[in-house]
C-alpha cells in the first residue's frame, strides 16, 4: 500500500505515467489508481477510469455483490477459471 502510495503521489508531482501490474491488490491499494487497464486471456477487457469499471460490467451484466472487494470480482469476472466454479 505504502509504495503505491508513493508511487502515485511521484506520478502526480512530476506529471508522468506509470504501469503497474497487480493481481488482486488490496481494496484500498485499488482504490489509489487513477486509471486502469484489465486483461483477460492476453485482451484488454477494460481500459479507463477506476471509478467507473463497476459501471461498465454492470452495463455488461456483472453486478459486484455488495460484500466482495472491486478487485476480487474484477478476477472473477474475468478468470474462466473463477467462472467455472
Amino acid at each position: 500500500f505504502q509504495i503505491i502510495k508513493c508511487f502515485g503521489q511521484t506520478v502526480h508531482l512530476l506529471d508522468a505515467t506509470m504501469l503497474i501490474s497487480l493481481l488482486q491488490p488490496a481494496p484500498e491499494t485499488f482504490e489509489l489508481f487513477d486509471e486502469i487497464i484489465l486483461l483477460a486471456e492476453g485482451e484488454i477487457v477494460y481500459q479507463g477510469p477506476r471509478e467507473l469499471v463497476l459501471d461498465f460490467f454492470e452495463h455488461m451484466g456483472f453486478k459486484c455483490p455488495e460484500r466482495k472487494g472491486i478487485a476480487d470480482f474484477l478476477q472473477e469476472v474475468t478468470s474462466k477459471k473463477d467462472q467455472e466454479q
